[in-house]
């Protein structure tokens, strides 16, 4: 089963509200239940946000940046992610 994140759950994190699109989705290598989604808005500032689901728990981990996007993207598995609240303070 592929998991996907809709337009009604970015709006439920704020990210349809704050100049950010979705640039980039891909699961985990070998793993259907970690996806990435690669965020960008127009000064090149970004975040990738990882949704990693466990039975019937689904969590939301991110990273953020303000430039070097790609880099960033292709190293998505090994990023250091955190709770929303605690990166974008």
């Amino acid at each position: 089963m592929a998991l996907e994140l809709t337009l009604q759950d970015t709006f439920a994190f704020g990210f349809g509200y704050d100049g950010y699109k979705v640039s980039d989705q891909t699961e985990k290598s070998g793993d259907s239940n970690v996806i990435y989604f690669g965020f960008l808005n127009r000064r090149g500032e970004w975040f990738i946000m990882r949704q990693t689901v466990s039975g019937v728990t689904t969590d939301y981990r991110f990273v953020k940046g303000d430039s070097a996007y790609t880099t960033a993207w292709n190293a998505r598995e090994s990023q250091t992610y955190d709770y929303f609240n605690t990166i974008f303070k």
